[in-house]
């Protein structure tokens, strides 16, 4: 929690005036006192007025609530209004905020609506429920979209070159044989990128090829 408060004052100190004035609409709603405070009855409640009931429990409360006094910091509310405004996922098993790793659906990911993601200890215990079966970890994901956003030309405003000539050295195997214009991955890392986006394998075989890449 304190790396997204550190968060939370970076992106205020640096925002232009109207953002700030956001923020400040927001704390402002949730009726701090004199002593530029909120009670923990005004905050729950504002949670509600918004429909952010994740939010809206004594478990959350006292994550966010740094010196644990009972009654949230201007900074406290900060934190808060950051992690609506970045929309930070909550963990569909247990519940709680994910801070750091966790895992989320690959097909609800790619659709409309909500995502479906699991902090890394209750997709480690299997501690949720979902009709799909084919999860990766947010850092994983995020580099199959850079790799898929990168080998589209019409989906990045770079130049790049007209029939580029291909090299075949070091060369592990071809990206798509079938093909005219051949690519080749230069690593096993960037040959295991491409199957995970192409194929959206499952967690299992995802170890599987951990294990692979391991040995090579």
């Amino acid at each position: 929690m304190d790396e997204l408060r550190e968060a939370a004052e970076s992106y205020y100190n640096s925002v232009p005036q109207e953002m700030k004035k956001q923020a400040d609409r927001f704390f402002n709603r949730m009726k701090p006192n004199r002593y530029n405070k909120v009670r923990r009855e005004d905050f729950m409640a504002r949670m509600r007025e918004i429909d952010q009931l994740r939010m809206r429990n004594e478990e959350f409360f006292n994550r966010v609530n740094k010196d644990r006094s009972g009654k949230l910091s201007f900074w406290d509310a900060m934190t808060v209004f950051y992690i609506i405004r970045s929309g930070m996922p909550f963990c569909a098993g247990c519940g709680k905020l994910i801070t750091s790793m966790y895992f989320t659906c690959v097909k609800c990911f790619d659709r409309d609506g909500c995502t479906f993601d699991v902090c890394v200890r209750c997709f480690k215990d299997r501690q949720y429920q979902h009709r799909h079966t084919e999860f990766l970890d947010n850092f994983v994901l995020l580099k199959c979209k850079r790799t898929a956003a990168l080998s589209n030309p019409a989906s990045t405003s770079r130049p790049r070159p007209v029939n580029p000539p291909v090299s075949t050295h070091n060369a592990i195997v071809p990206a798509n044989p079938r093909r005219g214009n051949v690519r080749y991955f230069s690593s096993f890392a960037e040959l295991l990128i491409e199957i995970l986006y192409k194929k959206f394998i499952c967690f299992d075989c995802f170890y599987i090829f951990l294990e692979i890449f391991t040995i090579v």
